[in-house]
């Protein structure tokens, strides 16, 4: 009988875009992430409510993470400063989701990043506040 009706069309398409999204999730996600969308079985939308279920901030989340900012210090010259520097700024974007009022702004970034580096940086540290010093005691030349 009729395999092409316009229903079964449809049903074909909405299935294969589903199979499709729900392998990109399984391919995506590793560890505790994972059983959120296996458990889901094979349904994209379920495993995807699942997973913004579980992963969506929370307002209680927001001490956590300020808790977990104001400990992000780099504690010595072996960690590389790029990822204390990309792990302080991750900290920030999640209050951010979370509560746009309480990001921290550039300023207080940067005095963390300052107040929080090993002795062995005192010159960047030196040089750093020296530039902000310059730059914001600047006179706009006049023509």
């Amino acid at each position: 009988m009729g395999e092409d009706t316009p229903g079964t069309e449809e049903a074909k398409k909405i299935k294969k875009e589903n199979d499709t999204t729900y392998n990109f999730l399984i391919q995506s996600v590793t560890g505790t992430a994972f059983p959120y969308v296996e458990n889901a079985n094979g349904h994209a939308r379920t495993a995807w409510k699942n997973l913004c279920k579980q992963y969506k901030p929370e307002e209680e989340d927001l001490v956590d993470l300020e808790s977990r900012s104001v400990k992000c210090i780099l504690t010595n010259t072996q960690k590389d400063p790029e990822e204390w520097f990309d792990n302080i700024e991750y900290l920030n974007a999640q209050v951010e989701k979370i509560s746009k009022q309480s990001k921290t702004s550039e300023i207080q970034l940067k005095a963390h990043v300052i107040a929080n580096l090993p002795s062995e940086y005192s010159e960047v540290i030196t040089a750093s506040v020296v530039q902000s010093s310059e730059q914001s005691h600047k006179v706009p030349a006049h023509h």
